[in-house]
């Protein structure tokens, strides 16, 4: 069974405050990081340089990260270490890929690639198939959407 890829799309929001985002954002992402019984991701769509700022505080606050895209383009957002995000881009650059791929393209050891995705996919940032380790994609377009 396919994981559960949830996105809130922004493409029409004008204004985001800190209040709101601390209300939608936050309150949404600590939810889904705190429920195992709850076998999806969390991602964005359509954040926008003016959605950025109140975004950003608020995932610093509570020491939360997010995945975005734009444009077919995965960006990771808030609170991350230089070593997790190194880790995130190589996957989201060269995934789904394994940690043995991972280890070599950063040219670090196995075992300890395979803890650092490990701990991305337990923040929900990155997503594990069998021995591939992926970024949560946004959720295909439904044919009659469009």
């Amino acid at each position: 069974q396919a994981p559960v890829v949830a996105a809130i799309d922004f493409s029409q929001v004008e204004l985001l405050d800190f209040s709101c985002a601390d209300e939608i954002v936050a309150k949404l992402l600590l939810r889904v990081g705190h429920d195992p019984a709850w076998p999806g991701y969390l991602t964005f769509l359509g954040l926008q340089d003016a959605h950025l700022d109140p975004i950003e505080v608020v995932l610093a606050r509570h020491a939360l990260a997010l995945v975005s895209w734009h444009d077919g383009e995965a960006e990771l957002f808030g609170a991350v270490e230089a070593d997790e995000r190194r880790h995130w881009e190589a996957v989201r650059d060269h995934g789904p890929a394994p940690a043995a791929v991972v280890a070599g393209l950063l040219a670090v050891d196995e075992a300890g690639a395979a803890a650092m995705l490990d701990r991305l996919c337990a923040r929900r940032l990155l997503m594990r198939g069998g021995e591939e380790f992926a970024v949560p994609g946004p959720p295909p377009v439904r044919k009659d959407a469009a």
